[in-house]
Formats: C-alpha cells, structure tokens, sequence
C-alpha cells in the first residue's frame, strides 16, 4: 500500500513538474502588433536533460486528452515548433547527435500530423484553425532548419533534410486541405482561409510563395480580370 502511494505521489509530482516546464499551448493565428509571426517558443527543457524524459510524456498526455481532432492537431503545430526551437538552441551548443534525434521526433510529427489532416477532412471535420496553426509551423521549418543545416556536421545533415522534407509535405497537404476549403469542397470557413492566405501572399511574395499559393493567387487573378 505504501509503495502504491509512492509511486502515486511521485507520478503526481512528475506531472505537476512537467506542466511547469512545458511552454502553454499559443493563440492560433497570433501575431504581434507588426503584424509579423511571434517568435518560436521557448523549447523549455533540451533533449540530453535527465528529465526530458517528463517533457515527452506530458506531450504525449496532452495529446491523448485533446477533447477534439482538431484540439490534437493545434497541439501537434505547437509542438513541431518546440522541436525547432529545441533544434536551434542545440545547434548553437554544438550538440550534433542530439539535433539528429530531435530531426527524427520532427520527421515523426510532421508525418503524423500530414496523415491526420487528411484523414480528418476526408471525414468532414472542420479543421480550419489547426490547418492555419499548422501551415505556419511547417513553413518557419524551412527557415529554421535551413539555418541549422549550416551549422551541424554531415554525419546530421541527412536527419535535417528528411525533417524539411516531411515538413514541406505537410505543408502541402495542409494548403491543399484550405484551397478544398475555399471551393466549397470540404468543411471549414472559407473567409478565415482567404484572409489567411491573403496575409501569406504579403508575407511571402514571388519566389517565397508555395506551389499552392501562387495557384490561388492565379484563380484570383483570374477571376477579377473576368470582371
């Protein structure tokens, strides 16, 4: 009975511990008062700390709890951008074995996440807020990753690229998810999509826009010469 009550305590404390040291979950769609992206979070506790351990399973907690797909699909953006920010901090520590870990766990969301959003849709969910908070988590990897790419040794190099490329399909699908969107094909607020991509195109203008970006801007384009 006591050594029950032991580990209960101690489970307790890991948690309470854990929810002390994980960063809040963000407002989707934030933006300081510049209208620019707010910066990546705070990673908080760096893989290589003894209890990294607790930060993983409270990730995994709080993703099992999420009262809806959508809920779990916001959190996954959130924590794809706590392993960019860890990524970063530990390329500029020159922990080389420890970003190809942290690649691998961003390569395995990125794909888990890619999969649910199309799962989701194809079930008729309206996703609209998780497709917005996890566009801007995939495309600030190319920026982030890129820097790291530079700055970790080959034997690294491999993860890095294999975490930019499922991020950049992810991004892909999540873009292709908004444009079903905005044609009425799939469930979701199509006037929420619109003003988003809108501030995309300001953001990222010619060359720095997607694919599927410069798609939309052509039907626009084309639709208002018709007029």
């Amino acid at each position: 009975m006591r050594e029950h009550s032991g580990r209960l305590r101690l489970a307790v404390s890991v948690l309470v511990f854990a929810l002390l040291v994980l960063p809040a979950a963000p407002v989707v769609g934030a933006q300081d008062g510049t209208g620019e992206e707010p910066p990546l979070p705070d990673p908080g506790l760096l893989p290589g700390s003894p209890f990294y351990f607790v930060k993983q399973l409270l990730e995994r907690v709080r993703l099992a709890l999420a009262r809806s797909t959508e809920d779990r699909l916001v959190l996954m953006a959130r924590f794809l951008e706590v392993r960019l920010a860890e990524a970063e901090a530990l390329a500029g520590r020159g922990k080389e074995s420890l970003v190809e870990r942290t690649m691998e766990r961003y390569r395995e969301l990125a794909e888990r996440a890619a999969l649910e959003v199309e799962r989701a849709s194809a079930q008729g969910r309206d996703i609209t807020e998780a497709l917005l908070a996890l566009e801007r988590a995939t495309r600030r990897s190319r920026e982030v990753l890129g820097q790291v790419l530079e700055r970790v040794p080959d034997q690294a190099r491999g993860a890095v690229r294999l975490a930019l490329e499922a991020s950049d399909i992810g991004r892909e699908v999540c873009l292709r998810v908004m444009e079903r969107i905005r044609e009425g094909l799939a469930p979701g607020r199509p006037e929420v999509i619109d003003r988003f991509l809108s501030r995309l195109r300001g953001m990222l203008p010619g060359p720095g826009m997607g694919h599927e970006e410069e798609q939309t801007q052509g039907q626009d384009e084309g639709q208002g010469g018709g007029n």
